[in-house]
């Protein structure tokens, strides 16, 4: 258990809507649902990291974004096995691209920060800058699905059997952007061009293709030269998507938003 490791950190209370819900703060109460699924998200994301080689760990996977007061964590849980974690991601606002996480990430790639930039596409490289400008980006980091489902690289179909609960988070991250908007009246209420930008590898990029989800494709290459695979820095603006959704995706989606939210913003 890893709960002692930031106990110094906020005691808030979840929303919990389902099996889908957000978190706005670490959480330490001991034996409470939402403190054992922080665990098994901490723990999990360490082990990533630490798979991967990115980081020069020791003990558990905490940064910056864990004390950042515009982070929210979105978790999808599995009731049937007892409330165990099957996915998490952790959103926050950014008001500046240059200065994310995600951006700092690629200073560990072959070419560096400043060598990434040039090679993003210009027309990308201003979207960001623009959106984070007007506080409408939110960086996408630690997004973890259950090890079960990702340690075998051909298991593919362990990952589309969670699809749904994946979808269900995009559609709780959308609430949390969208709610976070909601007094810019310059919007005249609907959906906007809010961003999500993160640093995945491959298989993440593919799952969002199946689910017909796009995301544009600002850079590839490796995070740390030993790396096996490729990871991709993407932006997803799915507010701009919704209207065109499949019905499959919007199903799924929907059930993530709340009803008072998919009134207000359709």
């Amino acid at each position: 258990m890893y709960a002692h490791n930031y106990e110094q950190l906020p005691n808030v209370e979840p929303n919990i809507e389902g099996s889908t819900f957000r978190v706005d703060s670490f959480a330490r109460v001991q034996g409470h649902y939402h403190a054992r699924l922080m665990d098994q998200f901490v723990h999990a994301r360490t082990t990533h990291i630490e798979d991967k080689g990115w980081l020069d760990l020791s003990g558990v996977d905490v940064d910056i974004y864990d004390f950042h007061p515009a982070t929210t964590y979105i978790f999808a849980s599995d009731v049937e096995s007892g409330g165990n974690l099957l996915a998490g991601m952790r959103m926050t606002r950014v008001e500046d691209f240059l200065g994310s996480l995600t951006y700092s990430m690629l200073d560990g790639t072959v070419e560096g920060c400043e060598d990434v930039t040039s090679t993003i596409d210009p027309a990308g490289l201003d979207r960001l800058r623009q959106l984070s400008a007007d506080s409408m980006l939110w960086d996408i980091t630690r997004f973890i699905v259950n090890p079960e489902y990702t340690r075998d690289p051909n298991n593919r179909g362990k990952l589309a059997n969670i699809g749904p609960q994946i979808i269900r988070m995009f559609g709780k991250a959308m609430e949390v952007s969208e709610k976070a908007i909601a007094d810019r009246t310059e919007l005249n209420g609907l959906r906007t061009h809010y961003g999500w930008v993160f640093l995945s590898e491959p298989n993440l990029y593919d799952f969002l293709k199946d689910w017909d989800i796009q995301c544009d494709q600002l850079y590839k290459g490796k995070i740390s030269p030993d790396d096996e695979t490729d990871s991709i820095l993407g932006l997803i603006q799915p507010g701009l998507q919704y209207s065109s959704a499949t019905e499959r995706t919007l199903r799924y989606i929907n059930e993530g938003l709340t009803v008072e939210n998919k009134t207000s913003s359709n």
